[in-house]
């Protein structure tokens, strides 16, 4: 769905974030970390929720629904592309070195109580399980988050991000993004490719 979703419109930013809780079932994700279990978390007491649960599909900051439900995850994400962007972002001077990812992100609007979340993405990956639950299934993912940045948001923004070992140069991809401190409302994001 999540690759679905990305096709309809280049305004969508997907981002997947692979938890590590499941790995207890007999095979380890490859792409989980418990960093981003935690992300999951603080958007389950965002949204008051009892508890986490995959999968999940945040849209925007603002909305929260399982993510295989494809009429609420369209009628969710219409109602944020209606929403004007408060934050202008725009990722500059991108240069790799030693397994390393540099970028300065510029913002341009009203910076104070924002949050720049600035993450590397693995455009693509095919993943055969071996054991657990999925055995025997292979899996597609697109746009996975493999290494994450947060900080306080400013409006000249300088950025270093780990790039995985074996991760070719045509199979990643940065996004960066604004968010409300005090509600986690995405507020701007782009995209570099």
């Amino acid at each position: 769905l999540l690759s679905d979703l990305a096709k309809n419109n280049s305004r969508i930013i997907p981002l997947s974030f692979h938890v590590d809780y499941w790995n207890r079932l007999g095979w380890t994700d490859p792409f989980s970390s418990s960093e981003y279990s935690d992300w999951q978390t603080q958007y389950a007491t965002h949204f008051q929720l009892e508890s986490i649960y995959t999968p999940q599909l945040v849209v925007n900051g603002e909305y929260e629904l399982v993510g295989s439900n494809r009429n609420k995850a369209e009628s969710a994400i219409q109602k944020a592309l209606t929403e004007h962007a408060s934050i202008t972002v725009q990722i500059k001077e991108v240069t790799t070195a030693k397994e390393k990812v540099k970028c300065r992100v510029e913002l341009t609007g009203d910076v104070k109580k924002q949050e720049l979340v600035v993450v590397l993405l693995q455009k693509t990956a095919v993943v055969k399980v071996r054991a657990g639950e999925n055995e025997g299934a292979t899996l597609s993912h697109i746009n996975i988050v493999r290494y994450l940045s947060r900080q306080a948001a400013k409006e000249s923004n300088e950025i270093e991000l780990d790039l995985p070992v074996g991760l070719t140069d045509k199979n990643w991809k940065i996004a960066a993004y604004t968010r409300q401190r005090n509600d986690l409302k995405v507020t701007g994001a782009t995209l570099y490719e």
